[in-house]
């Protein structure tokens, strides 16, 4: 999630993952402080989450809430999926250019900076990183286990199929009323 504080008004850039993608990343989080202790730990985040028993809250409640944001007040609460931009970089880094108040100009765009702002925000990019290979967080926590493959389905490699279809109802149960499909 990204906060932009304008003088005058605030605008908020709503970015999310699938909940398959969440739920992996959040239940291989707590999968890996545990190593040597219980494998199981990683089935047990896993329904945790589903249940929405998360450090940050539940994750359909928080996805939920930014949803309805953006469509009660869409001027200032842009909302985009990982898989939306990811299908369509340079569409949406124009777009959120645009909705905070900064877009590019001509000249940038013919001199392709919306092409160096993909490449630069990319996931190979960002892995690439020293500081994202090596470096650790607040909380101990290596960097380098924050970055997976950066592709849209790899779920199917984490995740049982089981898994998959669980959050797929629960996405659907949470979400549909609203009208949003993740």
């Amino acid at each position: 999630m990204i906060r932009i504080e304008f003088p005058t008004r605030r605008r908020q850039v709503a970015r999310t993952n699938s909940s398959r993608s969440t739920a992996q990343h959040d239940s291989g989080r707590v999968y890996l402080r545990s190593l040597g202790s219980d494998a199981a730990s990683f089935y047990e985040a896993f329904d945790s989450f589903c249940r929405g028993e998360d450090i940050y809250g539940p994750f359909w409640d928080h996805i939920l809430g930014h949803w309805k944001m953006s469509l009660a007040v869409p001027e200032r609460v842009l909302f985009l999926t990982y898989d939306q931009i990811s299908e369509q970089p340079n569409h949406y880094v124009k777009k959120i250019a645009e909705f905070l108040g900064c877009p590019f100009s001509a000249v940038e765009e013919d001199e392709e900076v919306v092409n160096g702002v993909v490449k630069m925000c990319s996931f190979n990019h960002l892995s690439q990183l020293e500081v994202n290979k090596s470096g650790v967080t607040k909380l101990g926590h290596e960097n380098r286990f924050f970055f997976r493959r950066g592709e849209i389905g790899d779920s199917m490699n984490l995740l049982t199929s089981e898994m998959i279809n669980k959050m797929d109802q629960i996405a659907q149960e949470k979400f549909s009323p609203y009208g949003l499909k993740m």
